[in-house]
């Protein structure tokens, strides 16, 4: 066993015996405080998933929008054919009243 005098000694068993270490650090730190890096973990993961989601969810988004823009330009267009057999029907019709 190494004798510690000062702090100095202290510090340098700490990083000479991992095991001197973790029994300091569980004596000193809670169990909520050892249990941190995992759930800092956990949470990264969870994060990193709904990120993932919300750009899949965003590629669909837009590929719903540009369908919506080719739905509406073919309903514009059909309404514009409309529109012509419309005004061809009125005039034919305007000649057969003549």
């Amino acid at each position: 066993m190494v004798a510690i005098h000062t702090v100095e000694d202290f510090i340098h068993a700490l990083r000479e015996d991992p095991d001197l270490l973790d029994q300091v650090r569980r004596t000193i730190m809670t169990d909520e405080v050892l249990a941190l890096p995992n759930q800092f973990a956990a949470l990264l993961q969870t994060q990193n998933r709904i990120l993932a989601e919300l750009a899949e969810s965003r590629r669909t988004q837009t590929a719903m929008q540009e369908t919506i823009a080719t739905i509406l330009e073919t309903q514009n267009s059909l309404l514009q054919a409309q529109n012509r057999i419309s005004e061809d029907i009125r005039a034919l019709h305007g000649m057969f009243r003549q």
